[in-house]
């Protein structure tokens, strides 16, 4: 596939950008980026835990989140910053968001509880939740 335009639009109160794909097959394709934060424990065993995880996911809970319309997700660290960018169809309910996963599947609850003990959320983030949604500033194209 070639990249063929971008668009911006506004969910939720955030800006996203949505990538018009197309293939020779003519079928069109909206890719949307949700990008979100949260910190790792300051503990070097528990960082490691993290991502050997990470390296291992559980491909039924990887399933889930494309059933939900979750084309890809990345998570970078730096420090103990985790920054994730999730890739998402145009069909993936904003108002619903990823964590609509956790309804999907015990599997999907015992990873989330698993991720828990490693993750600490940001001082600023809403009670409850451990990965605070980051605003889109700038895109180069």
């Amino acid at each position: 596939m070639d990249k063929f335009a971008f668009l911006l639009s506004r969910a939720k109160g955030q800006w996203q950008t949505w990538t018009l794909l197309f293939s020779t097959s003519e079928e069109i394709i909206f890719m949307s980026r949700l990008a979100f934060t949260t910190n790792l424990k300051d503990d070097p065993e528990l960082q490691r835990q993290y991502r050997e995880y990470h390296d291992n996911a559980w491909p039924d809970v990887v399933e889930c989140f494309r059933e939900l319309g979750v084309e890809d997700i990345h998570i970078w660290q730096r420090g103990l910053q985790l920054i994730m960018v999730a890739e998402v169809s145009e069909d993936f309910n904003h108002e619903a968001g990823l964590g609509a996963y956790l309804d999907m599947s015990p599997r999907c609850r015992e990873w989330e509880s698993i991720m828990d003990q490693f993750q600490d959320p940001p001082p600023d983030a809403p009670s409850g939740q451990k990965w605070v949604p980051l605003e889109h500033l700038y895109s180069f194209r």
